[in-house]
């Protein structure tokens, strides 16, 4: 029988301000957290911002970047978004290997906001 691991959760973004048109870009995440390969983003978006979520990869910890096989987590997401239409919503996703992961999320609206964004990793 295999140990039990822990999720890991890691609050990115607390309610922080997104300029508009603006880019916020976390630090960067130690992917040996991620034992089992399961990546979550909880994400709840304020206000009439409009944001596109992404994730860059580093093998060497020094230069991060978007693969080319890379998807976006999430493109499009608002203030009403979500299966409530609360700008609220969980997203999984499956960032290539790497030594570290950042999280990435511009707005694409012209429109200032706020965001909150937890990750979970396990």
């Amino acid at each position: 029988m295999a140990a039990h691991k822990e999720v890991t959760r890691l609050s990115l973004f607390n309610g922080t301000s997104l300029p508009a048109s603006g880019i916020l870009t976390s630090s960067g995440i130690d992917l040996s957290l991620a034992q089992n390969g399961y990546f979550a983003v909880e994400i709840s978006v304020c206000g009439g911002s409009r944001i596109n979520v992404t994730y860059l990869v580093s093998i060497t910890g020094v230069t991060f970047g978007t693969p080319t096989s890379a998807t976006s987590i999430v493109t499009h997401m608002t203030g009403t978004s979500g299966p409530s239409s609360n700008g609220w919503d969980i997203y999984t996703f499956t960032p290539e290997l790497g030594k570290l992961m950042k999280i990435k999320i511009a707005e694409q609206a012209g429109t200032a906001g706020a965001v909150f964004v937890d990750l979970a990793l396990a």
